[in-house]
C-alpha cells in the first residue's frame, strides 16, 4: 500500500494520491477514492484537478477530474499506444499546468495545458530528437509571478536553469552557470518574495545558494557557506520573517540549520529585478516603477513585455 501523498487543496477539499489512486477528502465526508486507474501528480486548475493517470490502453497520460466518483476523463492522448507520454510532474502558473512529456519523436519536451484538449500543447522541444531534456517522473521547478522556472538539459549547456512564459519565444536558458556539458545541476527551486532561490553547483565554489530574477545578469550566487570548491550543498530553502532558512554543511561542521537575510537578494525596491539587471537596463533600482506608468519594472519586462523606461 502507498501512503497518502501529494496533497493539493481545491474547492474546499483536498486531493491526494494513495494506494496508486486519486482521492478526495473534506471535513464533511472524509476520504473518497475517485479513480480506479493509477494516479500521480494532482494539480488544481480552476474547477478541475489535473493528474497523470495510467491505464493499459493509453499508458501514462494527462487526465482530469471534476471531483465526482468516476468523473475522470483522459484529457489528451499525447503519445498513442500503451507506452504513453510518461509525463513529468511540473507546476501551475496563472491556471496553466506546465509539465514534461514524450511524443516518441520529441521528448520529454516542455508542455502546457489549460485543462482542455486543444489547450494541451508542446511549448518547446528543448533538446530536439529523443534524448531526455527534462528528468522523468518529476523535475525541479518553481513558479515566480507569471514565470515557470525549471531545470532542463539542451545537450549543449548541460543541466541548467530555464524559464518559460508559456510561449516558444518566451522559453529560454536563464544562465549557463557552469559552462560545459555537465551544467550546474540546479535544485531545490523556491520562490522567495518575488525572486527565485535555488542551489547550483560550480567547479570554483561547489554547490551553494543562488538567486535569480529570470535574467542572465540577475542570476548570481548569494553566499559561499563552505570555503573552497567543496560547497555546502544547501537545500530546503524556507522563508521565515526577514530570513531564509536552509540546511547546509561547511568544513567545520556536519549539516546544520543556516540562515541568510532576505536583504541579500539584491532587489531593494521589490520590483522583481535585481540591481545588476536594473543597471544593465538603465532603470532606477530604488523606485519600483521607473517610468511612472503604475507598472513595476519587473512586470513590464516579464509579464507585459514592455519597456520599463517608456510610460505605456
Amino acid at each position: 500500500a502507498n501512503p497518502p501523498n501529494e496533497f493539493v487543496p481545491s474547492g474546499g477539499s483536498v486531493y491526494f494520491t494513495a494506494d496508486l489512486g486519486l482521492w478526495r477528502a473534506s471535513p464533511a465526508e472524509g476520504p473518497v477514492r475517485l479513480t480506479a486507474i493509477a494516479a500521480a501528480c494532482p494539480r488544481s486548475l480552476g474547477a478541475s484537478t489535473l493528474f497523470f493517470g495510467t491505464d493499459a490502453p493509453t499508458g501514462a497520460e494527462l487526465w482530469k477530474t471534476d471531483g465526482s466518483l468516476d468523473g475522470e476523463v483522459l484529457l489528451k492522448d499525447i503519445r498513442s499506444g500503451p507506452t504513453g507520454s510518461q509525463p513529468s510532474c511540473g507546476g501551475v502558473v496563472d491556471q496553466t499546468l506546465f509539465f514534461g512529456a514524450h511524443t516518441g519523436a520529441t521528448g520529454p519536451g516542455l508542455w502546457k495545458s489549460d485543462g482542455t484538449p486543444a489547450g494541451t500543447v508542446l511549448v518547446e522541444d528543448i533538446r530536439p530528437g529523443n534524448p531526455d531534456s527534462i528528468a522523468a517522473g518529476s523535475f525541479p521547478n518553481a513558479t515566480v509571478g507569471n514565470r515557470f522556472f525549471f531545470v532542463a538539459d539542451d545537450g549543449v549547456s548541460g543541466s541548467e536553469l530555464w524559464t518559460s512564459d508559456g510561449s516558444p519565444e518566451g522559453t529560454a536558458l536563464v544562465r549557463d552557470v557552469e559552462p560545459g556539458a555537465g551544467g550546474s545541476s540546479p535544485g531545490d527551486l523556491r520562490e522567495v518574495d518575488g525572486a527565485l532561490v535555488f542551489r547550483a553547483c560550480t567547479t570554483a565554489a561547489g554547490c551553494e545558494i543562488w538567486a535569480s530574477d529570470g535574467t542572465e545578469t540577475g542570476t548570481l550566487q548569494l553566499a559561499h557557506v563552505a570555503a573552497g570548491p567543496g560547497g555546502s550543498t544547501p537545500g530546503g530553502f524556507t522563508p521565515l520573517g526577514t530570513q531564509i532558512l536552509f540546511a547546509a554543511s561547511n568544513t567545520a561542521a556536519d549539516t546544520a540549520l543556516w540562515a541568510i537575510p532576505k536583504s541579500a537578494i539584491p532587489d531593494p525596491d521589490g520590483d522583481g529585478l535585481f540591481d545588476a539587471t536594473e543597471a544593465s537596463l538603465g532603470t532606477n533600482p530604488l523606485p519600483a516603477d521607473s517610468d511612472g506608468d503604475d507598472l513595476a519594472d519587473g512586470d513590464e519586462l516579464h509579464r507585459h513585455h514592455t519597456d520599463p523606461l517608456d510610460p505605456d
